[in-house]
């Protein structure tokens, strides 16, 4: 009896272990925005040039938006890298350094809410939340663009 009771536990144990790792690093990985499913701003589209990257633990949240020239090379990244907790913190690349904040909070295991906030007068909310298949996230939120006008957007991203 004690060797089926220990394979059970192992079993268990793997299993909760598993996922508690799955859990956790759910938004990790490389994503491509979705021009079909988006429905951007006005005069936007989803910049073809572009990936994003995301590291998830859990706790920390680093996302880095890299867009390459048409040799394949890069030319500009943004980073923003810290705690999920609500509080706003920098996003690095931005010009003028300084210029742009961006915090997260949980929303759930499989969800986040973000908030971006420029100098000039652009901000906008935004609810990330993955797929049921984990191969999709959609951010859905409503932007503030510098002449006070509000407008929802939907940002689907795809996992390459």
């Amino acid at each position: 009896m004690r060797p089926l009771a220990t394979l059970l536990l192992t079993v268990i144990t793997v299993v909760a272990c598993s996922t508690q790792v799955h859990k956790r690093e759910l938004f990790t990985g490389t994503w491509v925005g979705n021009e079909v499913e988006s429905v951007m701003l006005p005069g936007q589209h989803v910049p073809k040039n572009m990936i994003g990257i995301m590291e998830d633990n859990g706790h920390f949240l680093r996302t880095a938006q890299v867009f390459f020239n048409e040799e394949g090379r890069e030319i500009r990244r943004y980073v923003w890298d810290s705690e999920c907790d609500g509080q706003a913190s920098p996003v690095i690349g931005v010009n003028p350094p300084g210029s742009a904040t961006l915090s997260c909070r949980r929303v759930d295991a499989e969800a986040f809410e973000m908030e971006l906030i420029a100098n000039g007068g652009y901000s906008h909310i935004e609810t990330c939340r993955l797929s049921p298949n984990h191969r999709k996230h959609t951010c859905m939120g409503t932007a503030t663009l510098p002449d006070g006008s509000k407008h929802d957007f939907v940002y689907v991203f795809d996992k390459k």
